[in-house]
């Protein structure tokens, strides 16, 4: 994993020539966790802690997955891809601990939503994006997507089911 890359910004996960992470405003540094909590930095629109207090369903990414999960309707799952491409969601239940160990103030490069149609059929979605809006806009895009093509797929299953 870049992250733990001494040659990466801890931050973004990125080489330092490619990183464009807030200069901290007290002390100058670029990609330094501690001037979150230190100097009051504000986590950036794409990190894990913006996407925790957007889903707010907890404390740790992996409570938020698990309620987004169990509680969303029609169910969907929500997945993160980091920038060195660590990919980590909920349905995967298996890494919800190693969801939890990412730091708050790490950036998600993509965001993606999956869903399944509960009617014995094989229908499935997947479809992500780049974070490059708040959360507020890109989770609601990507929900609103998987409803869309959901809503398609009933048609289309209920037509073939009247011509049956």
């Amino acid at each position: 994993m870049r992250y733990f890359d001494p040659d990466c910004c801890v931050i973004c996960g990125r080489d330092p020539d490619l990183c464009d992470c807030v200069e901290c405003g007290v002390c100058g540094a670029v990609g330094e966790p501690d001037c979150h909590s230190t100097h009051g930095l504000p986590f950036r629109v794409d990190s894990v802690s913006a996407l925790i207090e957007h889903v707010g369903c907890g404390i740790t990414l992996g409570e938020n997955f698990r309620a987004i999960e169990r509680h969303s309707d029609p169910m969907i799952g929500l997945w993160i891809v980091t920038a060195d491409g660590v990919r980590i969601g909920s349905p995967e239940t298996d890494k919800r601990s190693k969801a939890n160990a990412i730091p708050p103030y790490m950036r998600i490069e993509t965001l993606g939503v999956s869903g399944i149609a509960w009617d014995g059929s094989d229908w499935e979605y997947y479809a992500e994006e780049e974070v490059s809006t708040p959360f507020a806009e890109c989770v609601p895009r990507l929900e609103a997507a998987f409803s869309d093509a959901l809503s398609e797929w009933d048609a289309i299953a209920k037509a073939e089911e009247d011509t049956q």
